[in-house]
């Protein structure tokens, strides 16, 4: 159980160690950049986010009808099934022979 613990812990610190060094690195280009280079990259970045975000709109609300869609079919189809003999056979009815509880 403590080699499986000591493991994880690895990893764990391998994963930390890579992002601080990220961070460093990504922190030292924007350092770099001049001021309105960064304007425009955070323009450019919520602009992607938001043509993302109305694509996904997009996407799930044709999902959500061609759903409704194929839910109004399927109960059109239902109401129009027939009976047959063994639908209308109620084998579990409770009769009452006049006893009160």
């Amino acid at each position: 159980m403590k080699k499986i613990t000591s493991t994880v812990q690895k990893i764990k610190d391998e994963i930390i160690e890579k992002q601080v060094h990220w961070n460093k690195k990504i922190e030292d280009y924007l350092r770099s950049m001049s001021y309105e280079s960064r304007l425009t990259l955070i323009a450019s970045m919520l602009l992607f986010m938001g043509f993302v975000f109305i694509g996904m709109m997009v996407v799930t609300i044709i999902q959500l009808e061609k759903k409704s869609v194929r839910q109004i079919e399927f109960e059109h189809i239902r109401g129009l099934e027939v009976k047959s003999k063994s639908d209308t056979n109620n084998l579990n009815k409770n009769y009452d022979y006049g006893r009160e509880n």
